[in-house]
C-alpha cells in the first residue's frame, strides 16, 4: 500500500528546526505515499500531527519506568 518500502525514521525534536517541523515531515511523508514515524521526543503532540497526516502514522516509543507514562503514551497513539 506505499508508494516504496521507506518509511521517514524519528527525528527528535523536529518542531525545534522548523515551525511544526514534525507536522510539515508528515504531510511530505503523506504526499509521498511513504509512512511517518513520530519521535518520543517531538515538539508537536501526536494528536496534532494525526490530525494533519493522511498517510501511514507511526510512534516511536522509548519504554520507561514510570508506567502511568507508559500507560497514557500507549493510549494516546492507539487513538
Amino acid at each position: 500500500p506505499w508508494a516504496m518500502p521507506v518509511a521517514l525514521g524519528p527525528v527528535g525534536a523536529t518542531g525545534m528546526y522548523a515551525r511544526r517541523g514534525e507536522v510539515q515531515a508528515a504531510r511530505a511523508a503523506s504526499r509521498a505515499g511513504i509512512p511517518y514515524t513520530l519521535s518520543t521526543v517531538s515538539v508537536c503532540s501526536i494528536e496534532e500531527v494525526a490530525s494533519h497526516a493522511s498517510g501511514a502514522l507511526w510512534s516511536q516509543l522509548y519504554v520507561l519506568k514510570d508506567r502511568g507514562y507508559m500507560r497514557n503514551a500507549l493510549e494516546r497513539v492507539t487513538h
